[in-house]
């Protein structure tokens, strides 16, 4: 099976890399996880952001935004709403990229209302497209705070995010090794 490997810098990762409210929860829930466990981490974790997030200002490819939410797959995750759930191509050349615009009026809600009644895909809050490559700038250049791969993180202020050229070859066993 041949897989692509995205890179954040010089940072690989397989699945994703994001900044935004769904870091801010990652670093959350890691801070708590070790004392209540995992589930209940993320439960708290979760209705802390919602209620303490500030969007962020970037620059996505020189361009300045706003953003409650940036989010990088490595190769275009389906669906296309707002919960992406699998790959159905590992080794397609591309990042999916998701944003979450927080510049309009009531942002998080008309977000939460698109995601709650299916119109997310005409919402002007969420942008969604495919590339090979995109830059990301915190606007006070100051680092990113990020979660790679699940992981919480931190980034430097200007990070390229991309591919490393040609998949990786991975072999996976199809059953238990067996003694002679």
């Amino acid at each position: 099976m041949l897989v692509d490997v995205a890179v954040a810098g010089h940072q690989a990762f397989l699945n994703s890399w994001s900044t935004g409210g769904y870091a801010d929860l990652v670093h959350a829930r890691q801070r708590l996880e070790r004392r209540i466990g995992r589930w209940p981490a993320l439960i708290v974790a979760l209705a802390q952001v919602l209620r303490t997030s500030r969007p962020q200002d970037v620059h996505v490819n020189g361009v300045p935004m706003r953003l409650w939410l940036f989010f990088a797959g490595n190769c275009c995750y389906a669906p296309q709403g707002f919960a992406p759930s699998y790959r159905p191509e590992l080794a397609d050349g591309k990042l999916d990229i998701r944003v979450a615009d927080a510049t309009f009026p009531f942002a998080r809600l008309r977000l939460l209302t698109a995601v709650l009644t299916g119109t997310l895909g005409r919402s002007r809050v969420y942008r969604a497209w495919a590339t090979d490559q995109v830059e990301i700038a915190a606007a006070d250049g100051a680092p990113i705070k990020v979660s790679v791969d699940g992981a919480a993180g931190e980034a430097s202020e200007t990070i390229l995010l991309g591919k490393r050229p040609g998949p990786l070859l991975v072999y996976r066993n199809e059953g238990p090794v067996r003694d002679s």
